[in-house]
């Protein structure tokens, strides 16, 4: 689990997670998996250890929750 002051440097980091919060956007809407299964889906996609796919996978979690728009990363990897 992501202490407070961890998830407080991640948030004010989130364009450095902008590839995964990418990939977990379009992951969500193709709807093939269950979420909670993403973190091990970012291991095998990015190559990165258990520990940082669950920490990313929560911090996206967060964001996702108190986003206006939930799609926010992905359009703004698109433009």
């Amino acid at each position: 689990m992501v202490d407070n002051k961890t998830n407080q440097y991640l948030l004010r980091n989130s364009d450095e997670y902008l590839e995964y919060f990418v990939y977990l956007d379009e992951l969500r809407e193709s709807g093939t998996i269950n979420m909670m299964g993403a973190p091990r889906e970012m291991q095998y996609e990015f190559g990165i250890d258990k520990l940082e796919a669950r920490n990313i996978f929560q911090l996206w979690c967060l964001n996702f929750e108190s986003a206006e728009d939930p799609e926010q990363y992905t359009q703004r990897a698109e433009s």
